[in-house]
């Protein structure tokens, strides 16, 4: 059962609720529990006990990460800690106690056993306490949206769930409100593995050097396109979404450019709740509307992933196979979309050192 139908079910929110904070993760991201801290709609522990009725684990409560023996911390190294998103807490008859995002993941617990050379007994916690501890002894930064919160939940301060302007375009403007962070943010790691692949490799390379939006834009096109039929990049404009650049195909209508509603068009809907949308187009008209206006003919799958700079959604990428798979792993893809926010970010870092 995902979250936000079981803290329906169980009367924590209401459904009205349950689709304002999925609205909400899609443009800020980030899990869904902490979209509804933030929104004020359920507090940690009400949280964290509901994560653990889900995975079936026990919760780690705030009070079992706020001193941790280094003992403990010393059994787990700093790669593993950021790869799978853990925090050991305490160890006790040969079993080491960890906190985690997601404690059904087998495999990270079999790499997590291995690495310390005992059982390891998962606990679940919210990312916004695993971010914390992992800064606090790990030394791993946090974006400063995990900053922010955290004090909130200390009772340090109270977050306004409303932010200011990008700064990658002056004519964009993302409605989230009046909390501005004007210190220039850590950019935090993402959590994937080093690269390997010479075709990353190079496409990391030309976002590095990229010096304009289109650059980029066109940096991750020319990686995929060759191996796809259509790739579309859009962009978030004053709560709509745009066309911003496309490979060879996408006919767009002569009088002017594509432009759909952030929250109510269907198709992006696909993504409330989801990191990603992989799959073919779902049964009813209204989820045809983007491909009619872009040009684009009904495809067999297609793939939908959001674009995140500093906490905010900056877009969506798109890619489809025509009439057949698309023959690019998943992995690949939005590996690739890190890339570009990240190089995204880069560029607004760049514009803020001019600028200072």
């Amino acid at each position: 059962m995902k979250l936000g139908e079981f803290l329906v079910q169980s009367r924590r929110i209401s459904p009205g609720q349950l689709t304002e904070a999925l609205s909400a993760q899609l443009i800020y991201g980030g899990h869904l529990g902490t979209c509804m801290i933030e929104r004020g709609d359920i507090d940690e522990r009400t949280l964290g006990q509901a994560l653990s009725v889900i995975f079936g684990v026990a919760y780690a409560e705030p009070e079992s990460l706020e001193q941790v023996p280094k003992y403990a911390i010393d059994l787990l190294p700093v790669r593993l800690i950021e790869k799978h998103t853990v925090v050991p807490f305490c160890f006790e008859n040969k079993t080491l106690h960890v906190a985690m995002i997601d404690p059904r993941d087998l495999s990270a617990i079999d790499e997590l056993s291995f690495a310390a050379g005992c059982r390891i007994d998962p606990r679940v916690a919210p990312e916004v306490r695993l971010f914390q501890s992992m800064e606090r002894y790990y030394g791993i930064p946090r974006r400063q949206r995990y900053v922010l919160l955290s004090r909130q939940l200390d009772g340090e301060a109270k977050i306004d769930l409303t932010y200011g302007h990008s700064g990658l375009d002056q004519q964009e403007t993302l409605s989230r409100g009046t909390v501005r962070v004007e210190a220039i943010p850590r950019v935090q790691s993402p959590n994937i593995a080093a690269d390997t692949d010479a075709e990353s490799q190079a496409l990391g390379s030309r976002l590095v050097a990229a010096g304009r939006l289109d650059e980029i834009a066109d940096a991750l096109i020319d990686t995929i396109c060759h191996r796809t039929a259509n790739v579309v990049l859009f962009r978030v404009k004053s709560g709509a979404i745009e066309f911003w650049r496309a490979s060879r195909g996408v006919v767009l209508p002569a009088a002017s450019r594509a432009r759909f509603p952030l929250i109510s068009e269907p198709f992006f809907s696909l993504l409330r709740g989801e990191d990603h949308y992989r799959g073919g187009i779902p049964d009813g008209a209204e989820f045809q509307n983007v491909h009619r206006t872009l040009g684009i003919g009904n495809p067999f799958e297609f793939l939908l992933a959001p674009i995140y700079v500093e906490d905010r959604l900056f877009g969506f990428f798109y890619a489809d196979g025509g009439a057949t798979p698309i023959p690019v792993p998943t992995s690949s893809c939005r590996r690739w979309v890190t890339k570009l926010g990240i190089a995204l970010h880069l560029l607004l870092l760049k514009r803020r050192i001019l600028a200072a």
